[in-house]
């Protein structure tokens, strides 16, 4: 039995700590992949959160994660590896809400239609969730979308993959609002969306 936890974050008001996990139960022969969370009384209460791709039996894995400000909506990436590939597969972000203390999956985020098939398991390969957790932000550092700032989808595909952030918000059920490009056409902006932070009300 082995069981690899990282990848933790804290939600503003201190009250949960949530951490990606991957473990191999005694007598199965694939991972589990989960997101554990940690709330209550001497973070004695803990909630796993099963993380899988429909009807993909490849390895799983999951290294991006975001939490907002109460701990009530967590963003997690997963990305498939076929064959162990780092950059192969599939990738999507999954979006969970708490609600009478225990989460449910809320939304699926994939890459756009226009975006090339190199790579794709850098989808989400940044997150983030306004404090508010009614904006969550998802980077891509091989984006190949058109054009350069904030841009409404969809987008044009481009020759270059140079990355994009895209912007979702809640608005009764989760929509993409606008890509974000960089400014600058240049392959030094191949690591744009990385990094991502959001305010409070994601503005």
């Amino acid at each position: 039995h082995r069981e690899f936890c990282g990848d933790g974050v804290l939600s503003r008001d201190g009250s949960t700590v949530a951490e990606t996990c991957t473990e191999q139960p005694p007598g199965t022969p694939e991972d589990r992949t989960y997101v554990r969370t940690h709330s209550g009384a001497n973070w004695t209460v803990r909630e796993d959160i099963e993380l899988e791709i429909p009807g993909e039996g490849e390895p799983l894995l999951s290294t991006s994660l975001a939490i907002d400000g109460t701990g009530n909506t967590i963003a997690a990436q997963m990305r498939q590896f076929p064959n162990f590939e780092f950059l192969g597969g599939l990738a999507e972000v999954q979006v969970f809400t708490r609600s009478g203390g225990s989460y449910a999956k809320a939304a699926t985020f994939k890459p756009g239609s226009w975006r090339n098939p190199e790579d794709r398991a850098l989808f989400g390969s940044g997150l983030a969730v306004s404090a508010d957790g009614g904006t969550i932000a998802v980077g891509d550092v091989r984006d190949n979308g058109f054009g350069t700032g904030p841009r409404a989808a969809p987008l044009n595909p481009d020759t270059r993959a140079l990355g994009g952030v895209y912007v979702y918000r809640l608005r009764g059920s989760w929509v993409l609002a606008n890509m974000v490009k960089p400014n600058f056409r240049s392959p030094l902006s191949e690591s744009f969306g990385r990094e991502l932070a959001l305010n409070g009300n994601g503005q």
